[in-house]
């Protein structure tokens, strides 16, 4: 009932604020758990946060602020918001003369958690939205393959969390700086010259993949943040770094179960 209740506050404030073409909008957050029960009226915040060029956009539908929703209860993104056709875009080379249904050209910042988006649908964003400076994605099922690529792109902050089911992710962003990212599966990165910082999560049987999948970068490094699970056996010394003389800041965490210790 509160739940409901808020979202009709919602969007009489909404409905309150003066039409598309005399708006435009910084900033727009969703950070509510609303649950899949409300997606006509997430559709609908989002549709007002296009219809008004939006430079900033958040969506943050975990529950409680830090969990996924269960199966079935995750908000999916229309992709009717993309072009006036949208079976376009599930085509293997979606037309570039496609008209969209929005004008993305000013959208900055992109946020998605607990959403369920497709690949397609993200390049799509990256490939619309001209001047799209961060990309963060956190708690994405059905996500399984991602490219991050164009020489257009220009793109400074990638950030990847919790993409349950993804397999291939490339990147190759000539303006990337920093690149957050929640295993190394699948991770192919080229033409990357900018970045300098790299915060990256591995699993014990993804840490000897670590190093070829940074390795075109290494040398370039200032920030190296590392987080490694390891479970008995000692998987640190299968890590042969090279020389990374531009390093200036390495933070190095572990999970280990219970006395464990990467010590002894």
């Amino acid at each position: 009932m509160e739940r409901s209740k808020y979202i009709r506050w919602v969007i009489s404030v909404l409905k309150s604020l003066p039409h598309k073409g005399e708006l435009t909008l910084e900033d727009f957050r969703i950070c509510f758990d609303v649950g899949k029960s409300s997606s006509e009226s997430i559709s609908q915040f989002l549709k007002f946060a296009f219809e008004r060029q939006i430079e900033r956009l958040e969506l943050d539908l975990l529950e409680f602020g830090c969990h996924m929703s269960l199966p079935g209860y995750v908000y999916v993104f229309p992709d009717k918001f993309l072009f006036q056709n949208p079976c376009v875009l599930h085509r293997p080379h979606p037309p570039i003369t496609c008209t969209t249904l929005f004008n993305f050209k000013s959208l900055k910042s992109l946020s998605f958690k607990n959403v369920q988006v497709s690949g397609e649908t993200i390049e799509f964003f990256l490939h619309n939205c001209p001047f799209l400076e961060q990309l963060i994605l956190h708690d994405i099922e059905k996500l399984s393959k991602l490219e991050v690529c164009g020489s257009s792109l220009v793109l400074k902050h990638l950030e990847l969390s919790c993409i349950y089911d993804i397999i291939s992710l490339e990147v190759s962003a000539p303006n990337l700086i920093s690149l957050s990212v929640g295993t190394t599966n699948g991770l192919v990165l080229r033409n990357v010259p900018m970045l300098v910082d790299i915060h990256i999560c591995c699993g014990k049987v993804e840490i000897p993949l670590l190093v070829p999948a940074l390795f075109c970068c290494l040398s370039q490094l200032k920030i190296l943040s590392l987080w490694l699970e390891i479970h008995q056996e000692r998987h640190i010394v299968l890590l042969n770094f090279p020389d990374m003389p531009k390093l200036k800041e390495f933070v190095l965490s572990f999970q280990a179960n219970r006395d464990e210790s990467v010590c002894d």
